[in-house]
C-alpha cells in the first residue's frame, strides 16, 4: 500500500505534525472485479460473475432493511444503522422526526481488522510533495 506523507495546518497541537495518508490508485467497478475474478482459474465468466455479485449486493440491501446483519466471512458486517434525537416523553417519539443519519455500514472481520491486515500489509513511501491540505479546525481546503 502506498502512502503519501503531508502536514497539519489544524490549529491544535497537531499543527506542523507529518501524518500518512493511504494514496489509491483508482476505483474499481463491479465490472472490473468481475474481470479480476474471472481471471483467477474460476469456470466462471465476467458476465456470470458480475450477475452473481449483483444479486448479492441486492441481497444485501434487502436482508440489512429487514433488520439483519449480513456477515461476508473474512470480508465484512454490513449493517444499515442510524443515530437518533432523544425524546423526554416515549409516547412523542415519531421515527420520522428523531431518526437522523440513517446510513449503510460495514465494519471489518477475521482476516481484514486492522490487527489481522498490519500482519499482512507491507507500505511504500510515495515521494514527498506538498499536496492539498485540509484544514480540521474549519471546513476549507488549503495548499501549501
Amino acid at each position: 500500500m502506498e502512502y503519501e506523507l503531508y502536514q497539519s495546518k489544524a490549529n491544535n497541537a497537531s499543527k506542523g505534525l507529518y501524518y500518512a495518508r493511504a494514496k489509491y490508485k483508482g476505483v474499481l467497478t463491479l465490472s472490473d472485479l468481475a474481470e479480476h475474478m474471472a481471471n483467477h482459474n474460476t469456470p466462471f465468466s465476467k458476465g456470470q460473475i458480475i450477475a452473481i455479485l449483483g444479486d448479492m449486493t441486492s441481497c444485501i440491501h434487502e436482508l440489512t432493511r429487514q433488520g439483519k446483519k449480513v456477515k461476508l466471512d473474512n470480508l465484512a458486517i454490513f449493517r444499515l444503522a442510524f443515530r437518533a434525537k432523544g425524546v423526554s416523553d416515549v409516547n412523542v417519539f415519531k421515527p420520522e422526526n428523531h431518526i437522523i443519519n440513517y446510513r449503510f455500514s460495514c465494519t471489518a472481520t477475521d482476516d481484514t481488522t486492522s490487527k489481522a491486515a498490519m500482519k499482512r500489509a507491507s507500505f511504500a513511501v510515495t515521494q514527498f510533495k506538498p499536496i492539498k491540505l485540509a484544514d480540521v479546525s474549519s471546513s476549507t481546503v488549503t495548499k501549501t
